[in-house]
């Protein structure tokens, strides 16, 4: 069992607008039914076309990543159909929030998401490849970085030659011990403005200079950096998570997990403790504990964490939405990594 990571373009809605001369934002589901009852599914898009001649199995996982707008939501939504009507019914979708046409959004908080994003499910299945014939270019130039980094295979199309081209996994890596020895002045990088930061970024060795970028009146993450800072968090090079992690609970009232919880591996629910692991993982070692506050029963198909606010100078609070509902959840971060924190994490984190 294989696990396809699918950057999703427009090409199912201009090529059905082209079939049936209509203008392609007036391409509608059953269009895309009537053509399924006499042509071939894998001509109707390139993503499609791909997938195809990858030779893919009925028991696969399809997560198909679409763009913040109607256009990928729809083109997302055909996909999926095409998909379930041929027998291939393991399809999730995924919105990239501000993943747009709008450049500041794009680049300051949807490239990051995308990496996330991919990160994320790569470190969740197994067998993973990622096809990256659809979407903006530069989810294919980060889609071949983050393939490269993880040692998994890219696929495209070539739009001239119409053939299938494979990226392979290539041995690239980055300098941890560089990394660790300056890990003091990255958490400073975050907390201080832009021309105390640029003194602090010239005093560490030029090849991490990638890792940053400027915004407004300070220094963040650029993507490349988020992109390996996760890579070596989540093998652990920071620091190991224990089951034992402390776990506090606001005016000895209950949890959305039930009563008692004081400790990480209290919690029943594999897919929250997951994800809370992996947000610690992710911190770096610089989560002293994790507070539950209110909850409301709900149900959300998807568990994740969505940043809420900072909290006093030390805390940062988080929404944990899973199945049962939503629980606040605050992580209590030594002072002088809290801005770090926050980049790591990010404005949302998927299991």
């Amino acid at each position: 069992m294989a696990t396809y990571i699918i950057t999703v373009g427009t090409s199912i809605l201009t090529n059905m607008a082209k079939m049936k001369n209509l203008d392609y934002q007036s391409v509608s589901l059953e269009n895309v039914k009537d053509y399924l009852k006499s042509m071939p599914w894998d001509k109707l898009s390139a993503e499609l076309n791909t997938l195809k001649r990858l030779n893919i199995q009925k028991n696969d996982n399809f997560f198909i990543l679409y763009s913040d707008d109607e256009e990928g939501k729809k083109s997302s939504k055909f996909l999926k159909y095409v998909l379930e009507a041929n027998g291939f019914y393991f399809v999730f979708e995924k919105k990239i929030e501000y993943l747009t046409k709008d450049f500041t959004q794009f680049s300051k908080k949807g490239v990051k998401n995308l990496i996330n994003t991919i990160v994320s499910i790569i470190e969740e299945n197994i067998d993973v490849k990622i096809v990256a014939t659809g979407g903006y270019k530069a989810e294919t130039a980060y889609a071949t970085l983050i393939g490269m980094l993880f040692r998994i295979p890219v696929f495209y199309i070539h739009e001239d030659f119409k053939s299938i081209i494979e990226m392979p996994p290539m041995p690239i890596n980055f300098d941890i011990e560089i990394i660790k020895k300056n890990l003091t002045k990255i958490y400073k990088v975050f907390k201080v403005d832009k021309k105390t930061a640029v003194k602090l970024i010239g005093e560490m060795p030029e090849m991490m200079n990638v890792l940053f970028e400027k915004d407004g009146n300070r220094y963040v993450f650029s993507p490349i950096g988020s992109l390996i800072m996760r890579f070596y968090a989540n093998k652990n090079i920071f620091t190991e998570v224990s089951s034992d992690f402390p776990i506090s609970v606001y005016k000895a009232h209950s949890t959305l997990f039930g009563d008692n919880i004081r400790k990480l591996s209290d919690i029943k629910e594999a897919d929250v403790r997951k994800i809370l692991k992996k947000a610690l993982t992710i911190a770096a070692g610089n989560v002293i504990r994790i507070i539950f506050d209110e909850f409301s029963p709900h149900f959300y198909d998807e568990t994740c964490l969505l940043f809420k606010e900072l909290v006093g100078g030390n805390m940062l609070k988080y929404e944990l939405r899973c199945k049962l509902g939503k629980q606040i959840v605050k992580f209590e971060v030594v002072e002088e990594a809290i801005d770090f924190v926050k980049e790591m994490l990010g404005e949302k984190l998927y299991l």
